[in-house]
């Protein structure tokens, strides 16, 4: 029984293609034999080893091949979210007609044969702002103690940081 944890092949993801769509292709990997004392990688370039350490290879191997399948997924989710956003727009055109004749008409919900199409309405609540805060609380309290107040609390909020990867393509030198 074998599981993508061993990372042996690459998971293959085919998106629909409409049909003015074109597959993008692979990137192809460089593979460098030259000797450096270490595993190294720079931008630009692969991961090259001199060391005969075959776990350290079956490393080398492993991440290339992560890297391959990362390019690859990157590529064919840019092709997919391409094809979302032009469905996402025709969705958008129709909307406000759907909307008006359900509205006009007092037409709460369609049923469809693979689910229904709702009318809703909801009230959000807009997002605290500092302006806001420092505007209501100068009602009962003096000016200078609230702008204090206000920044003291500003400033002592907890803050997250994230890591993450990301694919950029080399751009395309123009030919001239």
């Amino acid at each position: 029984m074998s599981s993508h944890a061993d990372h042996d092949e690459p998971a293959q993801f085919s998106p629909p293609q409409s049909p003015n769509s074109t597959p993008r292709s692979r990137p192809e990997t460089e593979v460098s034999d030259d000797v450096d004392p270490d595993p190294v990688l720079e931008t630009g370039s692969v991961v090259r080893s001199s060391n005969n350490d075959p776990r350290l290879e079956m490393e080398v191997t492993r991440f290339r091949r992560e890297i391959e399948e990362y390019a690859s997924l990157t590529g064919q989710v840019v092709d997919v979210r391409g094809q979302v956003k032009i469905l996402q727009a025709r969705i958008k055109e129709l909307e406000p007609g759907i909307q008006k004749f359900m509205r006009d008409n007092g037409v709460d919900a369609i049923d469809l044969p693979n689910g229904s199409i709702k009318l809703q309405s909801s009230t959000r609540m807009a997002p605290v702002k500092k302006e806001n805060i420092i505007d209501h609380l100068c009602r009962t309290m003096p000016k200078d103690t609230v702008e204090a107040l206000v920044e003291s609390l500003w400033a002592s909020r907890e803050s997250t940081t994230l890591e993450k990867i990301k694919l950029t393509k080399a751009k395309k030198q123009k030919t001239q």
